[in-house]
């Protein structure tokens, strides 16, 4: 083996000046290996180099750290470096690092995965967490590795995170009931959807009076994921085939790959209780400024939590402020309802899943075979019934801005925490 492929296979920078340092030390230890197996052939054994005297290595051959870097800047991984992603998996590397003590990829183990596995089990992590976050990242950057001829073999490939055994959930089955409800009660969407109506207060700015306004709305006709619609700007909003108004879903850091049309429901637009949603939209226009946002108050905003996110969080905590439980999740409930109604009107189940973005698991070839039609997916999404509400028939009524109770302020800072700790976890 020569210089540069014994640096290269320890995991140093095979450059000119570590080769030329190495070069002396390579005919050294040559010269060393062949006296030592001349004094073993005439039975000197006590003259042979003594290898126990050698220092351990205080380097890693391949940095696990550093590996992971490069895997999220060349391997593909969604957003890059600086994405959602590697934001939440790169803290999995470094913790599992610090598991095991050291950060030497060549030398780590199957054995220890799964020893990190139990520990992660022992500390109530979800173990779908496990499987999708903190095993894939490990498994992931080791694959990557082995793809580059820097790493033998991925020790993560193939690791198993079983799911509980039956017998260990059975006594939460006994008393739980009813399974955890995932959308609103009917009276609760109208609640939230009577709640947009209500004259917007003067301590709000314009954007966030206009997602208080329009996003519910938008999310129950559509079943969009809440950070879709918090992102839209005015050239999203546009007609396509037959003249159909359409919202334009950019793909999402984690969601999906490709731009989707999603008709808009023929209710929002015929509202002309206060401003109409496209005379609002062009305005925006005019303005060159995203629809529920404005940039220029940008406070901080990073790629992993950017400023439509706390749009979505904002408009969740004002729905929680009107009285709707917190066992169900204020934006993306609306998701859930569109996907219960869409199965009680019998919408078509191919057109619904490329409305939502959710394409069925049973699925087959065929279904990528033609075009997506407005005129199609607007008839799929106009069977969902028009929420009536009696507040259409009388006129705005004033905004009443009322103090936060100790309950309201004690639950929003539980919300702020949990978030927070899912985020640490890496949970979603």
């Amino acid at each position: 083996m020569g210089a540069i492929d014994l640096l290269e296979s320890g995991g140093y920078e095979a450059s000119p000046a570590n080769v030329e340092r190495l070069l002396p030390l390579l005919i050294q230890a040559r010269r060393e290996a062949a006296s030592d197996v001349e004094h073993a052939r005439v039975g000197e054994y006590d003259k042979i180099t003594d290898l126990t005297k050698i220092p351990e290595r205080t380097t890693p051959a391949l940095d696990f750290v550093k590996a992971f870097e490069e895997y999220a800047a060349k391997g593909g991984l969604k957003g890059g470096n600086a994405g959602r992603t590697a934001s939440r998996w790169r803290k999995k590397v470094k913790e599992f690092c610090d598991f095991i003590g050291h950060r030497d990829l060549k030398r780590m183990t199957t054995s220890q995965g799964y020893e990190w596995v139990d520990r992660l089990i022992e500390k109530d992590v979800p173990r779908d967490s496990i499987r999708k976050v903190w095993i894939a990242a490990l498994s992931a950057t080791a694959g990557f590795m082995v793809e580059r001829r820097k790493l033998d073999q991925n020790p993560f490939l193939g690791i198993r995170v079983r799911d509980k055994d039956a017998s260990e959930d059975a006594e939460k089955e006994k008393e739980q009931k009813d399974p955890p409800r995932k959308g609103f009660t009917l009276e609760e969407a109208k609640k939230i959807l009577t709640g947009t109506l209500v004259a917007p207060s003067d301590f709000i700015s314009v954007e966030m009076a206009a997602a208080r306004r329009w996003l519910p709305w938008l999310c129950a006709y559509s079943g969009a994921r809440v950070n879709e619609l918090t992102s839209l700007y005015p050239d999203d909003i546009r007609p396509r085939g037959n003249g159909i108004w359409c919202m334009m879903i950019k793909p999402s850091l984690e969601k999906t790959n490709q731009w989707r049309a999603v008709p808009i429901h023929s209710h929002v637009l015929d509202q002309e209780f206060g401003q109409k949603f496209l005379d609002y939209v062009e305005e925006r226009r005019k303005l060159n400024k995203p629809l529920f946002y404005d940039p220029e108050r940008r406070r901080g905003g990073t790629v992993r939590h950017p400023q439509f996110h706390k749009v979505a969080e904002r408009v969740g905590q004002w729905v929680h402020s009107l009285g709707i439980p917190y066992d169900v999740k204020p934006n993306h409930g609306w998701r859930h309802v569109f996907k219960s109604m869409a199965r009680h009107v019998e919408m078509d189940r191919e057109v619904e899943g490329f409305i939502t973005g959710h394409r069925p698991k049973d699925a087959n070839a065929g279904n990528d075979y033609g075009d997506r039609w407005m005129l199609t997916m607007s008839k799929e999404i106009e069977k969902y019934p028009r929420y009536e509400l009696p507040a259409f028939d009388r006129p705005p009524v004033p905004q009443k801005r009322r103090r936060r109770t100790d309950f309201d302020v004690a639950m929003a800072k539980a919300e702020k925490e949990k978030r927070k700790a899912a985020r640490s976890r890496g949970a979603a």
